[in-house]
């Protein structure tokens, strides 16, 4: 799986690469739309939660000082940031679990040196060890999935 941060500091880059591949470019966008809502919301919630925190030092020293009434409306207002910040934690979890779906189908970078195409048909063969076609019969040229489902041992479906 792609680092997210690596598509956040070089989008393009990226899309290049797996263009290359042959790939959809588009789940990349959606994955750095998703990180950027995801940080932002996220962002907001600490702050909320910041502000809530200062809220109950003030609540406390306004009980201390017998101003009950301004602790109670303050307690009020920390409530209503609690709750805030309760669906905006809620948010940025729903996105970042999106995030990672997203990223678990983006296919990895292809390395410099290897060929441009979209399937294996399009890869070069620069060598073969110790493979003669010759010395198998047509009975010992069955891909290996074929030979698991006729043993049991492989339900591909």
């Amino acid at each position: 799986m792609l680092d997210i941060r690596r598509i956040r500091t070089d989008l393009e880059q990226v899309k290049k690469a797996i263009a290359r591949r042959g790939e959809d470019t588009a789940p990349l966008d959606e994955a750095f739309d998703l990180d950027r809502r995801q940080r932002e919301l996220a962002e907001q919630r600490d702050g909320l939660r910041n502000e809530i925190g200062g809220l109950s030092k003030q609540v406390g020293q306004l009980h201390r000082d017998g101003r009950k009434d301004d602790a109670v409306a303050l307690q009020e207002r920390s409530r209503e940031l609690g709750e805030r910040a309760q669906r905006l934690a809620t948010e940025v979890d729903e996105l970042a679990q999106r995030l990672r779906e997203v990223l678990l189908f983006v296919p990895n970078i292809p390395a410099d040196d290897c060929p441009d195409g979209a399937d294996e048909h399009d890869n070069v063969v620069l060598r073969t060890h110790g493979f003669d076609a010759a010395n198998y019969g047509e009975h010992q040229r069955k891909p290996h999935w074929d030979i698991g489902t006729e043993f049991g041992i492989l339900d591909i479906e």
